[in-house]
């Protein structure tokens, strides 16, 4: 059963998923959890270098204006 759910543990680990883009600034900040190694920092640096590859404050502020906020 273990390597059946493999699949499914590596696609939830935590640390691939770690950092948390932080909103109404505007540049990008990604704040990654305190006890994170260094396989879930990289993953935070990797979620901001994206981020910011992708013009995601300029992207939020033109979806607000969009919505008339």
């Amino acid at each position: 059963l273990r390597g059946a759910l493999a699949p499914v543990r590596q696609r939830h680990d935590p640390a691939l998923h770690n950092g948390a883009c932080l909103l109404g600034l505007q540049g990008v900040v990604v704040k990654s959890h305190g006890a994170a190694d260094e396989r879930a920092f990289a993953a935070a640096v990797g979620r901001a270098f994206a981020a910011s590859q992708g013009a995601l404050p300029a992207r939020i502020r033109e979806g607000l204006r969009a919505c008339g906020l």
